[in-house]
């Protein structure tokens, strides 16, 4: 069955029906992934299908089986789309389609959302923590402007060190966990910019930090969280053809920690689900105050 439907897809690809067979190839993974082991015979039957040669040309494709487990340059390639790919007529073909596909748009929204939030908290002077290298990303129309109310913070150190080449010096950066960093109860923050923590933190993991960062809020600051939602379009292409493991949560498995309460709203591509924790009205007693992000 799979052999008969890859060969389909194969067609309508080589005879110039890219969007179509993309389509095709997409719906069907994403209906085999609430199976695992449909899933498992699908995925290893594409990857011995003449089909998976051609989507290997797709530089989105390429790139996740060139360098495995490695979001941050799938997110890059996904969000820049650099006209000056190197690929093949059928690849750029290919990356115009899976570039377009929800997921991708869902990852672009993403980023642009948090750099709207980064940005305009930025400019308001407010105090900013940035969890993860992964997040400084929102912040690049800013290289080269004083950082010096912006934290980062990085357990690795290769990846903190790697930041001074885009961003000034002015940007404060703290080589620790998220957890540790937390953990500590640091100085209030208006600002804790968390946005891809959740790809891969467990809702009991996620709801730790989330717990942990209430004692570092001021009183209208806010910790921001953006998620994959369980099952959301193109879950199986991302697992089958980039091999990307993402941590997926619904609204119902992320309730708020004590302390703090969440506004919740999901993305126009109804793949990603913000979350905007701030104090509880009871717990508001630190005195310090903002306008609020």
């Amino acid at each position: 069955m799979h052999i008969q439907f890859y060969d389909q897809v194969l067609t309508e690809i080589q005879s110039g029906n890219t969007r179509d067979g993309i389509t095709l190839l997409v719906g069907m993974l994403d209906a085999v992934s609430h199976d695992q082991a449909k899933f498992d015979a699908a995925s290893s039957s594409l990857k011995a299908h003449d089909l998976w040669a051609l989507l290997l040309e797709d530089p989105i494709c390429a790139q996740a089986n060139a360098v495995p487990r490695q979001p941050d340059l799938l997110v890059d390639l996904i969000c820049e789309q650099p006209a000056r790919i190197t690929a093949s007529s059928t690849g750029r073909r290919l990356f115009d389609v899976t570039a377009s596909l929800t997921f991708a748009r869902a990852i672009r929204e993403r980023a642009k959302v948090a750099e709207e939030k980064l940005v305009r908290a930025w400019q308001a002077g407010a105090r900013i923590c940035i969890l993860g290298q992964e997040n400084l990303r929102a912040l690049r129309s800013l290289a080269g402007q004083d950082l010096s109310n912006v934290t980062l913070i990085e357990p690795d150190a290769l990846l903190l060190n790697s930041s001074e080449a885009t961003f000034d010096r002015s940007l404060i950066r703290i080589n620790t966990s998220a957890e540790d960093f937390l953990g500590a109860r640091q100085a209030p923050l208006d600002l804790i910019c968390a946005t891809t923590a959740a790809d891969h933190l467990t809702p009991l993991e996620l709801s730790d930090l989330l717990a942990r960062g209430r004692h570092s809020l001021t009183e209208r600051g806010s910790f921001q969280i953006a998620s994959f939602v369980p099952g959301h379009l193109g879950t199986g292409w991302r697992r089958a053809c980039l091999g990307w493991d993402i941590e997926c949560h619904s609204e119902a498995n992320s309730a708020a920690p004590a302390g703090l309460s969440a506004r919740t709203y999901r993305d126009a591509t109804d793949c990603i689900v913000w979350r905007e924790f701030r104090l509880t009205n009871e717990d508001q007693d630190k005195g310090d105050t903002n306008n609020g992000y």
